[in-house]
């Protein structure tokens, strides 16, 4: 199998005693034993995945080295890149991204690249590298969101603050209206909206369901979030939902006593 011929050889590095062979042994073990590189696994994944994946730095290095398709996808559309971001395996991303890997290829039927899923690992670092490396920034899924977006709706404030400082469009809308304001206000995550009102967002701005960020927040039942976009000036703090709901209603259905006093 796929992956008991990537432990076999990784057992053979970690036999190496000089570390400076390591490239040259494993490249000729690779075609005397008769290793077939290019072999596929279990959902079309090759050994560059499997390696980017699982670990195994000396040989990753050494398959990178025989020219493999670095932007070779298995059946789900994921490449060697997507598994090395995905795991936050940074030497292997800059290996990958040397070598030619397309950081712009979409990884899933959801249309998304691989910056798209570096904000959801929530590591500011894997994001600079894929930027570095010409990633679209404005890279827009299924559903419309960008990578701001998706960094917003799970509260990584720093990755979404990096995103921003590169150029990031700081308002943009998904299929339902929705901004990266109204995302985070709907997890409740006021860190991440006190990156963001800085740089000019409109904290009046509705989705499809005529919800701001305050009525979003205020179902939320967050106090902390509350307070701070009551804060901001021009606030239309009445301003009723689709449902004719305003904030103060959506407050008092959460049950958020401290809120209401607000």
């Amino acid at each position: 199998m796929l992956a008991d011929s990537a432990e076999m050889l990784a057992g053979t590095v970690n036999d190496v005693e000089d570390p400076t062979a390591i490239d040259s042994t494993i490249s000729m073990l690779l075609i005397q034993q008769g290793f077939n590189v290019q072999v596929t696994g279990e959902r079309g994944s090759t050994l560059l995945h499997y390696m980017a994946n699982c670990g195994y730095a000396a040989l990753f290095a050494v398959l990178i080295e025989l020219n493999l398709e670095v932007n070779r996808q298995n059946d789900d559309g994921r490449t060697p890149l997507y598994f090395a971001t995905n795991q936050r395996k940074h030497h292997f991303m800059k290996l990958l991204l040397r070598a030619g890997a397309n950081p712009n290829l979409l990884c899933d039927n959801n249309l998304r690249s691989v910056l798209f899923y570096a904000p959801l690992c929530g590591h500011e670092l894997v994001v600079n590298i894929l930027l570095e490396r010409g990633a679209n920034i404005e890279n827009t899924d299924i559903e419309g969101r960008t990578p701001l977006a998706g960094a917003a709706r799970n509260g990584h404030a720093e990755v979404v603050l990096r995103l921003l400082e590169k150029g990031a469009c700081p308002e943009p809308e998904d299929r339902r209206g929705k901004t990266s304001l109204l995302l985070a206000a709907m997890k409740g995550y006021s860190n991440t909206i006190a990156v963001l009102l800085p740089y000019g967002v409109n904290v009046n701005k509705v989705d499809s369901y005529h919800r701001t960020a305050l009525s979003l927040a205020a179902e939320r039942g967050s106090t902390a979030l509350i307070r701070l976009l009551l804060r901001q000036p021009g606030n239309e703090v009445d301003h009723p939902d689709a449902t004719g709901r305003t904030p103060l209603v959506w407050v008092v259905r959460a049950g958020n006593v401290q809120a209401v006093q607000l």
